[in-house]
């Protein structure tokens, strides 16, 4: 048994890298536990940004917006937080922890370096609060994916307290240690070394703030379990934008200690993952970002090149419209045009262009001939560059996990926090209710990752 740790933290996304980094600057011992060989889990995929409210570059923009307004459009989204007796479940205070503590999780971010240097509206959104982000550069042709931006910022904060922050890669957790003559309070993990096979128990520390803090992520890419929690399975054979290490591991052994599940069949399909022309059956998929729809790409049935949606309707709304188009195997074609493509960064689009995952064309009458329809409809007067690709439904996010209140305490199935056990992230579940919206998940690792890290009892 290893020395005590104030804080382990399993998992090294967004939600475990915030919690580690607000550890530390209280002063806690900290380890981070991490099954890959690099850190930033999920997390480090995710392009279009972060939902944040009220900010400067919102005021700049001349755009109105507060937490009332976010906090509306979260739950709306949602498609209704009541548990099936009728009683308010925990999703709506979750709702309102999200909303609340957003602008402390936007100036954590800015503390370690993040620049805010675009907002766009998108799906499900009443105004544009979801917002990009660069680590140490203001040049909009230099900007990668926001979730890689925002992670490298954490990550790099973790290299600069390496003596200070124990970190562990390629190592498993495989159990919670847990005393059960203390009512299964939680007193560290066990750990499978993936390189070496040896196995190494790592203890909390005695005071009474000391935690373990799960943040796992989901289980899109576990199709077994995708298919034991979902009445048909039916989403099981759809490719999937997850990491294969996105397996549920962290549900696996919080339930086995007596930990609640919620919300475990919502599984979020994002309407526009890409097909790609080389190899369209492939299990793993590239998403084609929302940030695209919020800059103006539309969607058009294949069969008459004509719009069939709201492009910025809530993410189950526009799969459904792709799922119900006719003999097209259920995709559709994203067009978009120049000042699109500007406006969500060359540099990134370049990256999908250089995977034959978006391709040009002359112009939209040379896009309607290939695509032999009559016309593409929605781009009237456009006569430069069109950019299109092929796009279908894609499993994403899986919004069901571990039940935990405001405080990211893990509840029991009695509805008590189990001992010194957190959870934040991907890995919880009730926050998003049966459809999450759009930009939330950034910000939902963060503002959890702070709660877990700061000691807050508050349920």
């Amino acid at each position: 048994m290893s020395i005590g740790y104030d804080c382990i933290i399993v998992g090294s996304g967004l939600a475990g890298l915030t919690a580690a980094i607000v550890a530390h600057k209280q002063n806690h011992t900290v380890l981070l536990v991490e099954k890959e060989d690099r850190l930033g889990g999920n997390s480090a995929k995710a392009t279009s940004g972060i939902n944040l409210v009220n900010t400067p570059l919102q005021s700049s923009k001349n755009i109105c917006d507060n937490s009332d307004l976010f906090l509306h459009d979260t739950i709306i989204s949602s498609i209704g937080c009541l548990e099936s007796d009728g009683s308010l479940s925990q999703g709506p205070k979750l709702c309102h922890r999200l909303a609340e503590y957003s602008d402390q999780a936007r100036l954590f971010l800015e503390d370690l370096g993040n620049i805010w240097i675009d907002v766009v509206l998108c799906g499900g959104h009443s105004v544009a609060r979801t917002h990009r982000a660069s680590f140490g550069h203001k040049e909009h042709s230099k900007i990668r994916n926001t979730g890689w931006e925002i992670t490298q910022s954490l990550i790099a904060y973790l290299k600069k307290h390496a003596d200070t922050i124990h970190v562990v890669t390629s190592t498993k957790v495989i159990d919670l240690n847990c005393n059960m003559d203390a009512g299964g309070l939680v007193t560290g993990v066990t750990v499978h070394d993936m390189n070496s096979s040896k196995t190494t128990r790592y203890a909390l520390s005695k005071g009474d703030g000391s935690r373990v803090i799960l943040a796992t992520g989901g289980f899109s890419a576990n199709k077994d379990l995708i298919v034991s929690v979902t009445d048909t399975g039916t989403h099981a054979a759809r490719g999937t934008t997850n990491g294969a290490f996105a397996q549920g591991d962290g549900l696996e052994i919080a339930s086995r200690h007596g930990a609640s599940l919620v919300d475990m069949n919502y599984i979020q399909l994002h309407p526009t993952g890409f097909t790609d022309p080389k190899n369209p059956s492939s299990d793993h998929k590239f998403l084609a970002p929302e940030a695209l729809r919020g800059f103006g790409a539309r969607l058009i049935d294949p069969n008459t090149g004509k719009r069939f949606v709201d492009e910025l309707a809530t993410r189950e709304r526009v799969t459904d419209g792709i799922l119900s188009l006719a003999g097209s195997n259920q995709t559709a074609i994203m067009v978009f045009t120049e000042n699109c493509a500007k406006q969500f960064g060359k540099q990134l689009l370049g990256f999908y262009l250089s995977k034959g995952l978006i391709q040009t064309s002359e112009s939209m009458t040379e896009l309607a001939s290939e695509l032999v329809v009559p016309c593409v409809e929605g781009f009237d007067g456009y006569n430069d560059t069109v950019y299109y690709c092929f796009v279908t439904p894609v499993i994403h996010y899986t919004m069901g996990g571990l039940r935990i209140n405001r405080a990211g305490q893990v509840l029991d199935t009695t509805g008590r926090p189990i001992p010194r056990l957190y959870a934040a992230g991907e890995v919880t579940g009730g926050l998003h209710g049966k459809n999450r919206l759009g930009g939330n998940s950034l910000l939902e690792c963060v503002v959890f990752g702070m709660i877990c890290a700061g000691g807050s009892t508050s349920q």
